[in-house]
């Protein structure tokens, strides 16, 4: 079973970014200080996409290590109510992100650009590109349907 991971952050106050498995999953913070204030660390426990953002944990603690020792109880339940797929979709999500500022994925259309059963994307308003891949379409499409 994956392990909890955390590395420090290139932050202005101390912040530690918790991973599991590759997700990142919450944050260990240190506060500004406050003379009022004994809560010196926040922590939140959490993901999104994957997971709903409401059901995420957050709390406070005087030194760093209670906010771990918190973390960590908030993650046994949090992990307890989580599925593979909640993690796959944070990994989808972040690769779609990565994907797009690298240029690898083109700018949104006014939808005539369609993906062909044969793995090649293809405008569907150009008449020859539409002839070749509509074919392939139509094709599966017929088979899924039993000849139909």
């Amino acid at each position: 079973m994956p392990q909890l991971t955390r590395r420090r952050t290139e932050e202005r106050l101390e912040t530690w970014t918790i991973s599991y498995d590759g997700v990142d999953v919450g944050k260990i913070v240190e506060l500004p200080y406050q003379p009022h204030k004994p809560s010196r660390w926040q922590w939140a426990c959490g993901f999104y996409p994957g997971a709903d953002p409401h059901d995420r944990t957050v709390g406070q603690a005087a030194s760093f290590d209670e906010a771990r020792v918190a973390f960590e109880a908030a993650w046994r339940v949090y992990l307890a109510r989580r599925r593979p797929e909640d993690f796959e979709a944070w990994r989808r999500d972040r690769q779609f992100h990565a994907d797009k500022r690298a240029g690898r994925i083109a700018p949104a259309n006014d939808g005539s650009i369609m993906l062909c059963a044969c793995g090649e994307t293809f405008d569907s308003h150009d008449p020859e590109q539409g002839d070749i891949h509509l074919r392939h379409i139509y094709l599966v499409q017929r088979a899924h349907l039993g000849g139909w």
